[in-house]
């Protein structure tokens, strides 16, 4: 019983330790980022498309990784993400962060086949639904009418345009 508990113990340590480099690196990855708003400072709620001109907001984030392929988030909610793609190796974000290293978090990426550009059609983006609350579980809120009254448009931005996009 008792190298039970030192197992699990040890394993629920480990799973702190991912967790807080995990919301480390994603702040991190925030702050560098200057604070992205459409040109002519119009609200998302507006839920319209812009094309993002040379010199874009995520253009530091993807001098570090030419993996990045643009930022997910829902205002009011955790979801805050940079979202990579890798045609490749379309999982391999789904176990490494941000600067390619192991992660149990991962980090949100784009399915392999989608076109990102401005006329490519549907966009898939995966992430793990974990059980404390980071990454995509608060998504798991939409089932309650009064949570989608309160976040009704995801921001997608791609390092071509800002994308706002009304849930219906």
């Amino acid at each position: 019983f008792g190298i039970l508990l030192v197992v699990s113990g040890g394993m629920m340590l480990v799973q702190q330790v991912n967790k807080a480099g995990a919301v480390k690196s994603f702040a991190r990855l925030r702050e560098e980022m200057p604070q992205a708003s459409p040109p002519g400072g119009r609200p998302a709620a507006e839920a319209r498309r812009q094309e993002i001109t040379p010199g874009s907001v995520y253009g530091v984030l993807a001098e570090q990784n030419a993996d990045l392929a643009g930022w997910i988030k829902i205002e009011g909610t955790p979801i805050d993400y940079p979202v990579m793609q890798t045609p490749d190796d379309g999982e391999f974000y789904l176990t490494r962060d941000f600067a390619r290293e192991y992660s149990i978090y991962g980090v949100p990426f784009a399915d392999k086949g989608c076109d990102l550009s401005p006329s490519g059609g549907n966009i898939i983006i995966y992430g793990h639904n974990r059980r404390d609350g980071e990454m995509f579980a608060s998504l798991l809120s939409y089932q309650e009418p009064s949570y989608l009254r309160e976040h009704p448009v995801i921001r997608f931005d791609t390092l071509e345009e800002f994308g706002f996009y009304r849930i219906a």
